[in-house]
């Protein structure tokens, strides 16, 4: 069994109504029977924590406001806890593969990575982190770049390391996708267009192209 940062496509096997709904259900009954705050943690005994003899009735105030306030992100971030995986999710695990061919089932073709809790709760962060889709941004002063006004785009892996990821697993492919992302923002910015990302190795890198028709790229030694 390999580790996370092995995974080719990083995913989890999970129906996300399910997580959503029991995680609400389980806010509701720790907030409504006392299973919080300070008083809660600093009971030792594993029997007495579990007689849940506090009743404060607050669970479905509490539903509201987390529904309220959180996106997906900060949802399970902040909710999708040791416990809970305990005690109601611990069946979830992560698994790479590919997508499954014609006639195939999708449990052919995966292999488990890992059934932890940090390595589940990682893999649900990358999933709802900016809807799994790559942060493309305008460096500053990006909209004039050269003083030439050439467009300089930075991809934004920041924050990434916190899931249990590395830049190689960030790389944007395939290839020709961002060659044509690049030639259709040079099409639309008339001047020439760069961005900033990582290889598949994970090396910092430039794409670039002056004429909208060949994209050329430029490795960045540190």
């Amino acid at each position: 069994m390999g580790s996370c940062e092995e995974c080719k496509h990083r995913t989890i096997h999970i129906n996300p109504y399910w997580l959503g709904m029991n995680l609400l259900l389980y806010i509701m009954e720790k907030w409504g029977n006392g299973r919080v705050g300070f008083e809660y943690k600093d009971i030792k005994d594993a029997m007495e924590k579990g007689e849940d003899k506090i009743k404060l009735g607050k669970g479905w105030d509490k539903v509201l406001e987390v529904v309220a306030t959180n996106t997906d992100y900060t949802f399970i971030d902040t909710y999708f806890t040791e416990e809970f995986f305990r005690e109601k999710a611990s069946f979830l695990f992560v698994y790479a593969g590919d997508e499954p061919k014609k006639g195939e089932r999708e449990e052919d073709t995966y292999t488990i990575i890992s059934r932890k809790y940090r390595d589940v709760k990682n893999a649900l962060l990358f999933r709802t982190y900016n809807a799994g889709m790559p942060r493309i941004a305008v460096e500053k002063g990006g909209g004039n770049y050269n003083d030439k006004s050439e467009l300089f785009l930075v991809h934004d892996i920041s924050g990434y390391e916190k899931l249990g990821l590395t830049p190689k697993q960030l790389t944007l492919h395939p290839t020709h996708t961002v060659e044509v992302l690049l030639k259709v923002l040079y099409a639309s910015w008339g001047r020439p267009v760069y961005l900033k990302t990582v290889d598949k190795e994970g090396k910092p890198i430039i794409l670039k192209t002056e004429d909208g028709k060949k994209v050329e790229k430029i490795e960045i030694h540190s």
